[in-house]
């Protein structure tokens, strides 16, 4: 016991140590101290390191719940606080609309075995025979699609191209809803022939609907909606047809959206849909 107590008041005292024993229980405790505390210090570095990283490669939202890395949000202005009132941020923009039941679907009466679109004939009508009231609500639909945008913003997006000293762009859903309607407008050809302010150049206008064909293809594609949508059986046994059932959908609020694109058209400046 004599032999030991030395070695305890030395190591309480912080002395130098008289043993080699003591000193090794030192140091082993020291070292189990010290453990925790350096990976602890080395993990949070790591996840410093990895939270700026994703953040500065993807501002508009990590999880992609309301945006995503390609799409026009702050992440295009490179944080520079002047232009950050310019172009609001992805997720005040992007709002989220749950429980949306699609519009104009088609149903079938079992009683006379006839097919009928079922719609609100009070809401604002986008297909259909021809007329002034579906191309005036097509109108407000894309109204100022093309955005001026200040040089700037643009000299940040890629390859910018001026237009007589003008910087142009739109959204892809404007987008692709024009091409919607250049598809619309194409199963009426005379109509349009008539009524139609902007024409294209001869043999132009097959190509321009392919080429929306093909816009709204991968569209789809690419938003890629995987809400189940349960069909139904309907006609006669040698000629059953399908027919899907209206499901909710969630979807980015379209309102939402149209009025911050119109602040952005008024504040910059805009034209109109071609």
């Amino acid at each position: 016991m004599s032999t030991k107590e030395p070695i305890y008041e030395e190591i309480l005292s912080g002395d130098s140590f008289s043993s080699v024993e003591g000193h090794n229980s030192s140091t082993q405790r020291t070292q189990v101290q010290v453990l925790p505390l350096t990976l602890s210090s080395l993990l949070s570095v790591v996840l410093g390191i990895s939270c700026i990283y994703f953040w500065s490669h993807n501002s508009c939202e990590t999880q992609y719940q309301y945006s995503y890395p390609t799409e026009w949000c702050k992440s295009h202005l490179k944080f520079q606080r002047p232009m950050l009132n310019m172009i609001a941020p992805a997720r005040s923009v992007l709002g989220i609309k749950r429980d949306v039941i699609y519009t104009s679907a088609l149903r079938y009466n079992d009683t006379s075995g006839e097919i009928y679109r079922d719609f609100d004939p009070a809401a604002p009508q986008y297909a259909g025979d021809p007329s002034p009231a579906i191309d005036e609500a097509w109108g407000k639909l894309l109204s100022g699609q093309y955005l001026v945008v200040p040089p700037e913003i643009a000299m940040k997006m890629d390859d910018p191209v001026p237009i007589s000293d003008t910087y142009l762009a739109e959204v892809e859903v404007m987008h692709s809803l024009h091409c919607l309607n250049a598809i619309r407008k194409a199963l009426n050809p005379e109509y349009y022939e008539r009524h139609s302010s902007h024409k294209f150049p001869e043999g132009l206008q097959k190509m321009h609907v392919i080429h929306c064909i093909e816009q709204l293809r991968q569209t789809i594609q690419c938003a890629g909606d995987l809400t189940p949508v349960p069909l139904r059986p309907y006609g006669d046994a040698d000629n059953v047809q399908l027919i899907g059932t209206p499901m909710a959908h969630t979807c980015r609020d379209w309102d939402v959206f149209r009025r911050w694109y119109s602040e952005r058209g008024a504040e910059w400046g805009n034209i109109g849909s071609m």
